[in-house]
């Protein structure tokens, strides 16, 4: 008997309820958003032959129910978030792949070669969760539209303004004179003219 529910983009928590199938041989739940923790009482799924949660984003401690798999071959935990140690004893000593453990950072153990720094003091590492993914895409999705709004209000308000300016001929006498008066202020701070200079107001017709 074989669940294969892969690649289903499925999310949420591994339901508890899945370990009372007792006679199933296969269980694939690779490559969706599953979080939490593997169920405990795997163990329970005396018959299972092939186990594969790699891919997801589980957190917390390998169950040492494991153990209990005396029928497992294939097993794949790689690329989520356990931590802690890898369970010693029974049927996992006969999986000797590291690449079953790979992709998770704060997991250790004799066949990956590295000691738990926290065996002694009892501390386990904090992780970044689901939760906080969610607020980073959120935020990543404001900021985008922010810089969408400015490059579309931009050139929309630069077209208002020159239609204000060039629809009437007070605003463009009124435009002009501004122009004139900042460009002679920026060129005597520059030192271009020797001496300052007096701007005698005239009327222009444009």
């Amino acid at each position: 008997m074989t669940i294969d529910l892969s690649r289903n983009k499925l999310s949420g928590e591994i339901p508890n309820e899945i370990t009372k199938f007792v006679y199933l041989g296969t269980l694939n739940l690779s490559n969706n958003h599953f979080v939490g923790t593997i169920p405990k009482n795997i163990g329970a799924m005396q018959q299972l032959e092939t186990l594969d949660l790699s891919c997801n984003h589980l957190s917390g401690n390998i169950p040492a129910s494991l153990n209990s798999l005396h029928f497992l071959e294939h097993l794949n935990l790689s690329f989520n978030n356990l931590t802690g140690s890898i369970p010693r004893g029974n049927q996992l000593q006969t999986l000797e792949d590291p690449s079953i453990y790979e992709g998770n950072p704060f997991l250790c153990g004799s066949l990956l070669h590295a000691k738990c720094p926290w065996d002694a003091n009892g501390l386990v590492p904090v992780i970044s969760t689901s939760e906080e993914d969610g607020e980073k895409n959120e935020s990543e999705i404001i900021m985008f539209g922010f810089y969408i709004s400015m490059a579309i209000g931009f050139p929309v308000g630069l077209n208002v303004l020159f239609f204000a300016i060039f629809t009437s001929r007070r605003r463009r006498i009124c435009y002009f004179c501004l122009v004139d008066r900042v460009s002679c202020v920026i060129l005597e701070k520059i030192g271009f003219f020797p001496t300052p200079v007096r701007r005698m107001r005239r009327r222009r017709s444009y």
